[in-house]
């Protein structure tokens, strides 16, 4: 039986609703390195998937048994079967080009497309799903202001509710921390939002960062990093090196 599977069966009786906003077509691209800047370089292999953070975590929910829920918007480009997602001939399907190389680092740079012509009124007619889901997931791949929205109108309802700032803004509305129960980020969204692009990230470097936002509003901040961990930071803690929590997520390799 695999860890998932094990860990799906031990939760199950935690299940719950989610809904996810933004969704996108993926351009694979696997090299053995990165390119440098206005470098053209030979890649080994590509493909087309579909994604979004958004996309993507709901999918993950689902497998892990949440009842779950994606309020999106996509272009009319590619005859989609989109009987319950939004379309327009205004904009293309939001695309996001993925370079990967040998070591698994990447790069990506993300056209959000028709994902950013979701607005309030498509907000309005989900309404009944997002005040009746358990958690809201948004992140920065639609306009932030329709984002904050969705994080206002849950939290009106008493939804819990989880930001992800990606992709980061250095000059990000304070209102997101206040209305984010969960304020989650890797270490790369860390550093634009402290605006401190050519710093370094360090534990010491996440505790003030987390902290900070503590105060502002989030009820915990929680930063995904391959190097140090998943520390999380509840309220405000002034020393985070003795107080570090960690979760430990089971998770399948995907094969393409």
């Amino acid at each position: 039986m695999s860890s998932l599977t094990e860990w799906h069966i031990r939760n199950k009786h935690k299940v719950v609703s989610l809904m996810y906003v933004n969704i996108a077509l993926n351009w694979n691209s696997f090299t053995t390195r990165l390119p440098r800047a206005g470098e053209t370089i030979l890649g080994q292999k590509f493909f087309i998937g579909f994604g979004g953070k958004g996309a993507n975590q709901c999918v993950q929910s689902a497998r892990l048994g949440a009842k779950t829920s994606l309020i999106c918007k996509v272009s009319s480009d590619l005859l989609l079967d989109c009987t319950f997602v939004g379309q327009t001939a205004d904009a293309v399907t939001g695309t996001a080009s993925i370079i990967v190389n040998s070591e698994g680092q990447n790069v990506i740079v993300i056209v959000p497309g028709a994902n950013l012509l979701l607005n309030s009124e498509d907000l309005k007619r989900a309404s009944d799903i997002i005040c009746k889901a358990k958690v809201v997931v948004c992140q920065l791949e639609i306009t932030p202001a329709v984002s904050l929205e969705a994080l206002k109108m849950a939290r009106a309802s008493g939804v819990k509710t989880l930001f992800n700032p990606a992709p980061a803004l250095a000059d990000l509305d304070p209102e997101f921390y206040t209305h984010s129960d969960i304020f989650c980020c890797n270490e790369t969204e860390v550093m634009i939002t402290r605006d401190a692009r050519e710093g370094v990230f360090t534990s010491k470097t996440s505790g003030g960062f987390c902290s900070q936002k503590c105060s502002m509003g989030s009820t915990k901040t929680k930063l995904c990093s391959s190097s140090i961990g998943f520390p999380e930071v509840t309220g405000l803690i002034p020393d985070l090196m003795s107080k570090e929590e960690y979760s430990r997520i089971p998770f399948n390799r995907i094969q393409n």
